[in-house]
């Protein structure tokens, strides 16, 4: 089982990304505007900030279904928190989590490359992190399910609940996700509504009682195999 420990500290938020952040979960569309705006004017002083606002302008643009311009956004995220010296493991982290979560959401055979990208980077934060962990672990689980094994994927699904201590929130999220699993044999489904956000991005860095379904919202494949068209 998973001991409880503290969470790792994470870097420090700007004033300017808390407040799109809020603006985000209110009006996601004016949201995104605002910060492609930001962005468009000027380079931010502050590569951190940089990237928090790149993952951020990611986050709120799948949730407009912009599937194309969030994979962009996170790109971005992912290489400027990549440029930051010394490197920014923990934004890199968020950066690479949040493009594998749409690699998963967008139905991208990339999304098991992706997952990996992101578990590497975890391996060299400074402190471990137990919840980032089993939050892209589930993600790798999915991207299993849906382009390598189904029975794979539910296996790995198993091991990682396996890991967690029982009937916390963790453990809540992967039997959710199972539960997924099990109910859709065929799962080429497309998703009704905005996806939950992940737990580490942004828009919402932790697991909490309000986004325990989220990983089962990773299961039905709404946008099967291929990638998003760009123009």
């Amino acid at each position: 089982m998973t001991p409880t420990a503290p969470l790792p500290p994470s870097p420090a938020v700007a004033p300017v990304v808390l407040a799109l952040r809020q603006a985000a979960r209110r009006e996601p569309a004016a949201a995104a505007a605002r910060i492609a705006q930001l962005l468009a004017r000027k380079p931010a002083a502050d590569p951190g900030v940089g990237a928090d606002l790149h993952v951020l302008l990611a986050e709120v643009l799948h949730q407009c279904d912009e599937h194309a311009a969030a994979l962009d956004a996170a790109a971005m995220a992912a290489e400027i928190a990549g440029g930051i010296t010394p490197l920014d493991w923990r934004r890199l982290f968020t950066a690479l989590l949040v493009g594998a979560d749409l690699t998963i959401c967008t139905g991208d055979r990339a999304a098991l490359d992706a997952c990996a990208s992101a578990r590497n980077a975890l391996t060299y934060l400074p402190l471990p992190d137990p919840e980032s962990s089993v939050v892209i672990t589930g993600l790798h689980a999915v991207a299993v399910y849906h382009h390598a094994s189904p029975g794979q994927g539910e296996q790995e699904l198993q091991a990682l609940r396996a890991s967690v201590t029982s009937g916390g929130l963790h453990d809540q999220m992967v039997t959710a996700a199972l539960a997924a699993m099990r109910a859709e044999p065929g799962h080429h489904h497309r998703r009704d509504g905005a996806p939950m956000p992940v737990p580490g991005g942004m828009l919402q860095p932790r697991l909490d009682l309000t986004t325990i379904g989220w990983l089962a919202d990773r299961v039905p494949l709404s946008h099967p195999h291929d990638p998003p068209q760009r123009p």
